[in-house]
């Protein structure tokens, strides 16, 4: 399960499509298990997609709508669709109109369709971003479930943080058309290697690195112990900050605080840069405050620039 995360028009559904043999690349060549695929056309290529908007055939039912361009040669569509809509959970639906399902039924017929052709790639085209938060969690379990039981290679395209997290084995950041940085869900949250990545996976709290000396290096949230390389900048995560306890400090004033439930996020002033810090929520700091924090230097995350 590799998930290609990026703003709107980096690249992700340019990237789905050339892999799909919707449109040509101008340079360069796709492989698929060892096989150049570049010049064959999308029924010849073995991949399957499931599209954002489901593209389904609002005429058929559920099970014609799975049994559609299933290879008669080999196997009997029927009986293959069907066992198609049991691995989605859809079994019982195979006779209802496609336009009475609801967004996450929707979205398993598409899978069970794509599923249908036997696909060596899986492509998944921001095929949660239309339903409500609740549905969408329960339904990235099943659709990891079933693709990782089927051993089937998977290519998923979201902006969405927390669903690449939760969803991919590897994920890529896509920016201004290649692949900026890629490596294992946690390692790209808690240790991006560069400045864009680490913005775009939410840690805020960048800052530059003026000098180093005598295994400390200086920057505005202050002196911190350094046994590696000097960096260019450091990053630290927004909820690597607590109220209280040992470790480094620093003191902002408050300058605005979000109360959400389990946290509160507090954005504060040092100097010119804004902190922002998510903090439990068993304390309240209003605006002007000033306030303490205290973050481990071991959660100071050392970053590049990464520009050519």
């Amino acid at each position: 399960m590799y998930t290609v995360l990026g703003d709107s028009g980096s690249g992700k559904t340019t990237l789905l499509k050339l892999i799909a043999g919707f449109i040509r690349p101008n340079s360069g060549r796709i492989i698929i298990k060892g096989v150049d695929v570049s010049d064959l056309a999308p029924e010849k290529r073995k991949v399957g997609m499931v599209f954002q908007n489901y593209a389904l055939f609002p005429h058929m039912n559920v099970l014609k709508n799975v049994m559609y361009g299933i290879d008669r040669r080999n196997r009997d569509p029927k009986r293959y669709a069907r066992r198609m809509l049991k691995i989605v959970g859809l079994g019982e639906l195979e006779e209802r109109p496609v336009t009475l399902l609801s967004g996450g039924q929707a979205q398993r017929v598409a899978l069970a369709r794509a599923l249908a052709h036997d696909p060596d790639v899986m492509l998944l085209d921001e095929p949660l971003s239309a339903l409500d938060a609740s549905l969408r969690e329960g339904l990235r379990r099943e659709l990891r479930a079933i693709l990782k039981e089927r051993g089937i290679t998977s290519l998923y395209i979201t902006h969405d943080q927390m669903e690449a997290l939760s969803i991919s084995d590897r994920i890529g950041f896509l920016d201004r058309g290649r692949i900026f940085e890629q490596g294992a869900p946690e390692d790209i949250y808690w240790r991006p290697r560069y400045e864009r990545t680490a913005l775009f996976m939410g840690i805020c709290n960048i800052f530059k690195v003026r000098r180093m000396r005598r295994g400390r290096i200086f920057t505005e949230i202050g002196e911190i112990p350094w046994t590696q390389e000097k960096p260019e900048l450091v990053g630290i995560r927004p909820e690597s900050f607590f109220r209280d306890g040992s470790g480094l400090e620093t003191r902002i004033t408050v300058m605005s605080s979000e109360y959400r439930g389990n946290v509160q996020v507090v954005f504060g002033k040092l100097g010119n840069t804004t902190i922002k810090a998510v903090l439990r929520s068993d304390g309240y700091h209003a605006k002007g405050d000033d306030m303490v924090l205290f973050f481990d230097h071991g959660s100071v995350i050392p970053l590049e620039t990464g520009e050519e």
